[in-house]
This record gives C-alpha cells, structure tokens and sequence, in this order.
C-alpha cells in the first residue's frame, strides 16, 4: 500500500467493519447528505493522519489514528433522531430548532453507547473512547464556546475531526445557504476558535 493509497483505502475497509457498515447503510438511506458528508470528514481526517508532515507537527500525538477515522464516519450519527424537517429546512433556523439541532451530538453518544449492547452477526460491538469522544465533543472549541459542555481540553483526535467536519460543511451547499469557496472556508476556519497548528496541517493536505 502506497501513501496515497493509504487513506482512501483505511477509510473503505472500516466501512465494513461490524457496527459501522450498519450505521452507514442506515444514514445512507435517510440522511443521504449527511452519508456523503460523514465520508468526506472522514477522507480528509485520514489524509491529514497518514501525511508525511505529521511528524513535525501534532498529529503524531494521535496514537489510534484508525479510531479517529472511526470517529469521522460516525460523528454525526446523532442526525439520524433529528427531524428531517430541521435538517432539510431551506430557511434560517429558530433558536428552538438550533436547540434541537445542537442536541445530535449527546443524541448520538447515546446512540453509540447503546449499540455496544447489541450483537451484529452475534458479535458484541466495542467503540473506544476515543471514537465516543469524537461523537459528543466534535463542535467544542478551545477557548470553551463550543457545545454540548463548554470544555477547553480537547482530545486532539476530536479536535481534528472537529476542523475536517466544519471544513466540509462549509465547502457544501446546504439547503439554507451556498458552498464557500476552499479559500473562503479556510478565512472562516483560522477566525474560528481551532487548532491553529491542525488547521494548517488541514490546508497542505488538502487536494480539493
């Protein structure tokens, strides 16, 4: 397996691991856009994990980095018990319905850990920590203003997820507003509270 293989082909094999290949083929058949989008986190978190200049920044730290790519495809499970009518809508959302949409990060833990107790092909289902992490803590920032529980120390697995997710996100068009340019996506990115030195690391490996 060559470098630029790597990631493409780490991200498709734990694509049918026991527990994740359920969950993705459920997302894909509801929440389509949030399948494709799940998968882009995901590619992206791989290519920064598995890039030659790991080594002279942080992600080094990262010892699972198949965890963490673990924790790309699933973050944003908790989606699949938020109504489609938020998710879908084309307007500005009320704040009730911010509320609403805020909670798909516990809604998903809680998902996760439910699963655990579930056999798939009379298997038990174990997700790490990490991956957990990832799910409920993906939209905290560093400096406390994030969600769902205003921490500061961030593992610097779900800190990565965090900024491959928002880069994404930013760079799809959604049905309330149209995609950013990468370079406008990156002008969001440095303004918002993230990790400057992941935030660069997501630029040099970024293909688009």
């Amino acid at each position: 397996m060559n470098n630029q293989d790597q990631p493409n082909l780490l991200v498709a094999r734990l694509l049918v691991e026991p527990g994740i290949t359920e969950i993705m083929h459920i997302m894909a058949e509801q929440l389509p856009a949030v399948f494709r989008h799940s998968l882009n986190a995901a590619y992206l978190t791989a290519e920064i994990c598995y890039s030659q200049v790991d080594k002279e920044m942080r992600t080094d730290l990262i010892y699972d980095k198949l965890d963490c790519i673990r924790g790309a495809l699933l973050h944003d499970i908790g989606k699949l018990d938020i109504s489609k009518d938020i998710l879908h809508k084309r307007e500005e959302l009320t704040p009730e319905e911010v509320r609403i949409l805020m909670e798909h990060t516990k809604l998903g833990y809680h998902k996760i850990c439910e699963l655990e107790e579930t056999l798939v092909s009379n298997s038990p289902i174990h997700f790490s920590d990490t991956v957990k992490d990832i799910i409920l803590h993906h939209h905290e920032c560093v400096d406390g203003t994030g969600y769902p529980d205003n921490i500061k120390e961030i593992n610097i697995a779900t800190r990565l997820v965090s900024i491959c997710d928002r880069y994404d996100a930013m760079t799809e068009d959604r049905p309330y507003r149209p995609a950013k340019t990468k370079y406008g996506a990156y002008q969001a990115l440095y303004s918002n509270n993230l990790d400057r030195d992941l935030f660069l690391l997501l630029v040099s490996c970024d293909n688009r």
